[in-house]
């Protein structure tokens, strides 16, 4: 009988870990998963005491706040990341090192501008902001103030896709768990005060974003003088003359495609603090963020494939491409069952004894928790597209996907105020996560026959 157990766990463990690829991307994700995790358990502690300091409507502006700033800076950044991961892994392994140099020079010019323009945005904004969103237009300057973060990341996400794009996630995973331990310290310096408030807080928050902003960006640009030497950034943009209208298309449209998303799924702060105030709003995004901070693992895996899906299929390997997701899959399945289990057994009584003038968030909890579940098992599917240079299809799909949200919404928020947009949000992400997913399957299959029917011609 043990040795039968013993057996299926091996058989088990081989189904998912037999290849390199999946070895590779699963090692990657384990740096970022360490620091990831580690974030999850410390912002999950963070959030008790911020919730312990402040009430449901200060939460919510606060939250409101921060997606102001984020959704400014994301509109601007057009995803500068995900375009030094694609174009600098494809020339790299074609040998073409001035031309990986010269797209990390491109992005972070790209995004130095896009800090500039996201900045002016928020100080154009931010009374409209104050007063739609946040129901007070005398809290404008707490937007204004938060928004200069935007000026600090001027370089973060140029810096971040280097750093993928060459594998160094054990970098990425120390950025990140050094953000949290010290947004979690100065948490408890606030909460040992007693008297912390809203702006005491969000402070606490500018300064953790700042730390990630500005290392990242050091880190970035100390790997690129290393590897490349001093003289890196002279290298000609011109190099790109050929590619540049290809990578700025993909540019362009995974950040329509973030623009979008931006709307259906990350502006949720703004848009319930808007339609039914910031009170019932800091009990929905309260459960939508326990969701997400309990995603948060999971989420590596999307992002150390996205390197190894780039190699495979720059050098059309079709069947290595289909292994890596099925086996993603099976990760993102076995990682969700615990957590959907763990939540329904203790979550309700663990609300009840820590945080009982929260329990209302618990049903609003459940239903998100299962349909980012639902997204965990098909984890790759965005990043599966971009990797076929496939970036228009996301577009298309949550065009459509954000007409759907908006029906659920409208049918349905009279009748059950919050709940309403935690189901708008499930059906959102099953709709967009399985259709890209789909479409990513299809395109691979139609791409292998097509290179098996010019094999057997020639």
């Amino acid at each position: 009988m043990k040795n039968k157990l013993i057996d299926r766990l091996k058989a088990l463990f081989n189904r998912v870990f037999k290849t390199d690829s999946i070895r590779r991307i699963v090692g990657n994700a384990g740096y970022l998963v360490s620091a990831q995790g580690l974030a999850m358990v410390v912002s999950s502690v963070q959030q008790i005491f911020v919730l312990l300091i402040i009430g449901p409507a200060e939460y919510a502006l606060i939250k409101a706040i921060q997606t102001f700033a984020n959704n400014a800076n994301r509109l601007t950044s057009f995803r500068i990341n995900e375009m030094v991961v694609s174009y600098f892994r494809s020339y790299e392994e074609q040998g073409a090192r001035d031309k990986a140099i010269a797209v990390y020079k491109l992005a972070g010019l790209l995004e130095m501008l896009g800090a500039g323009v996201a900045f002016i945005l928020i100080w154009l904004l931010s009374p409209w902001g104050s007063e739609f969103f946040g129901g007070a237009p005398a809290t404008q300057p707490l937007w204004l103030l938060f928004g200069t973060v935007v000026l600090l990341n001027f370089m973060l996400d140029s810096s971040r896709g280097l750093l993928q794009a060459l594998n160094l996630f054990p970098v990425n995973a120390m950025i990140n768990a050094s953000q949290s331990v010290i947004t979690f310290v100065l948490v408890l310096l606030v909460y040992f005060t007693k008297d912390g408030g809203l702006l005491d807080i969000l402070m606490v928050y500018y300064l953790g974003k700042a730390f990630g902003a500005l290392a990242y960006t050091a880190i970035g640009l100390k790997v690129a003088f290393r590897d490349w030497g001093p003289g890196w950034w002279r290298v000609r943009l011109g190099v790109l003359r050929g590619d540049l209208r290809g990578i700025l298309n993909f540019s362009f449209n995974t950040n329509l495609t973030n623009t979008i998303s931006m709307i259906t799924r990350d502006s949720e702060a703004l848009w319930i603090s808007a339609i039914l105030g910031l009170e019932a709003a800091g009990y929905y995004i309260f459960a939508l963020s326990i969701a997400k901070q309990l995603q948060t693992p999971i989420l590596s895996l999307a992002n150390t494939a996205y390197p190894e899906l780039s190699r495979e299929i720059a050098h059309q390997r079709w069947a290595e491409t289909k292994d890596i997701l099925r086996r993603i899959s099976r990760l993102g399945v076995f990682y969700s069952l615990p957590i959907i289990g763990l939540l329904l057994l203790f979550g309700k009584p663990f609300l009840s004894l820590v945080l009982p003038d929260w329990l209302s968030s618990y049903p609003l909890m459940v239903v998100l928790v299962l349909g980012f579940s639902f997204e965990s098992g098909l984890i790759w599917n965005r990043v599966a597209l971009l990797a076929l240079k496939r970036a228009t299809f996301p577009t298309v799909i949550n065009l459509v996907g954000l007409g759907l949200k908006i029906g659920v919404i409208v049918l349905l928020v009279r009748q059950y105020g919050e709940a309403a947009f935690a189901w708008a949000m499930v059906a959102y992400m099953v709709f967009t996560v399985s259709g890209t997913a789909l479409r990513a399957v299809v395109d691979i299959d139609q791409r292998e026959k097509r290179d098996e029917r010019l094999g057997t011609a020639g």
